[in-house]
């Protein structure tokens, strides 16, 4: 792994910026307040804030030290948005796409540590709306990245999130219509590996551990799902994929699998699925 750069430890100085506003992008930045400090080899974040649009503001403290061949961190950073929506468009966000009622209030707290070799994300708590979200992460940069995540979600409705469905694929032209009922549309090439893309997976390490109370999509609620997984130099161990009650049935999958880019090879597949009825089912 790369050095990380190492901060001049015979230098000691302090910045302190503050502006009462900012114009960018057409509207103000209020009370912006930029103060660090650089003393034996540490870099001090006092202090970095403002108020942005929508109601909104950021600040972030901590500080960042030499921590072997690395830069140890301890950072807290908070926002917070009472119109999640004008923030968006103010920083160039297409919103147009999305369900009107949504993007409306966040807040968000962390703290981030460790070392840029090993960075530690920690005590997440993220309020969209109605939606909260706990979470915890570890990365690994490098040239083998890696990352732990531990997420907890207690209702996520995608419906209010995605833009709107367009699922109804359009009629085909007459010409591929034709092409299709006779038979002579494009086939896959002769030797082509449909499992090609899949050898990324070769080349990160991932653990996760995820749970969502409750999940709508499609006008489709299910709950109590569950993925805990773990991906390591090109081997996956599904702990478990499940679902607690959808339509009144519970489902679970757990196994192995390996040889990404190639023939997935799959080992120790156990699934299960019960219901007190098929009707809600089908």
């Amino acid at each position: 792994a790369a050095t990380a750069p190492e901060l001049p430890k015979n230098l000691n100085l302090s910045a302190n910026f503050t502006a009462d506003a900012i114009v960018y992008r057409g509207k103000p930045v209020n009370k912006v307040v930029v103060s660090v400090g650089l003393a034996k080899g540490e870099l001090s974040i006092n202090q970095i804030s403002a108020q942005l649009p929508g109601g909104s503001d950021v600040a972030v403290f901590g500080f960042l030290a030499p921590k072997g061949k690395a830069l140890g961190m301890d950072i807290e950073a908070d926002a917070r948005s009472d119109n999640l929506r004008v923030l968006m468009d103010w920083a160039g966000v297409d919103l147009s796409a999305m369900p009107k009622g949504k993007l409306q209030t966040m807040t968000l707290r962390t703290k981030i540590g460790g070392t840029t070799e090993n960075i530690q994300v920690t005590d997440l708590n993220l309020k969209l709306d109605s939606m909260t979200v706990r979470a915890a992460a570890t990365l690994r940069p490098g040239d083998r990245p890696g990352a732990g995540i531990t997420l907890r979600v207690d209702r996520l409705d995608l419906d209010g999130y995605l833009p709107a469905s367009t699922t109804k694929a359009a009629a085909p032209a007459p010409a591929a219509a034709a092409d299709s009922a006779s038979g002579t549309g494009a086939a896959p090439k002769a030797g082509t590996n449909p499992f090609a893309g899949l050898s990324a997976l070769n080349d990160f390490d991932l653990s996760t551990d995820i749970g969502i109370a409750t999940l709508t999509y499609d006008g489709i609620t299910a709950g109590q799902l569950a993925l805990k997984s773990r991906l390591v130099k090109g081997k996956l161990d599904l702990t478990e994929l499940s679902v607690g009650n959808i339509a009144g049935a519970a489902a679970k999958v757990s196994g192995g699998c390996s040889t990404f880019g190639g023939t997935p090879a799959i080992a120790g597949l156990d699934a299960s699925l019960t219901a007190n009825s098929l009707e809600g089912l089908l």
